[in-house]
Parts: C-alpha cells; structure tokens; sequence
C-alpha cells in the first residue's frame, strides 16, 4: 500500500483536478478522462509519479483515461 499512496500524494501536488479521478486496481493506476486534459498539465503529473518511482513506466491511453502500470 505504501507506493500507491506515495504515488497519489505526488498526483495530488501536481494537479489536484487529475489526482479527484486518479486510482489503483490490482497495481495498475487509472487516470480517469486524464487524456481530456492540457498537455502540459498531463506532463506534470507524469513528471510527478517519475519524481517518486525508481522502476519504469508504461502508459496506455484507451478514450479519455489513461493507464499507468508499473514495471
């Protein structure tokens, strides 16, 4: 439980918007209608979670959520 909470916290001071919608599911975090929004608002965030992770990242963007698992 502590990289999750460590990761939302990091979503919650970038971008509180994005952080209302963000969550995890069986270790992957959903972004809900996070692809909705500005680039650079999106960069932060990812940038963010990036500050706090040391393993690498896959993104997948399905409609308007965006998924990020952990590798």
């Amino acid at each position: 439980m502590g990289l999750e909470k460590i990761v939302l916290n990091a979503i919650e001071s970038a971008d509180a918007e994005i952080a209302d919608n963000a969550s995890f599911f069986n270790g992957t975090l959903f972004l809900k209608d996070a692809a909705k929004v500005p680039g650079l608002r999106l960069y932060r965030v990812i940038n963010a979670i990036k500050s706090v992770v040391t393993c690498s990242m896959q993104l997948t963007e399905t409609n308007d959520d965006i998924y990020v698992d952990f590798i």
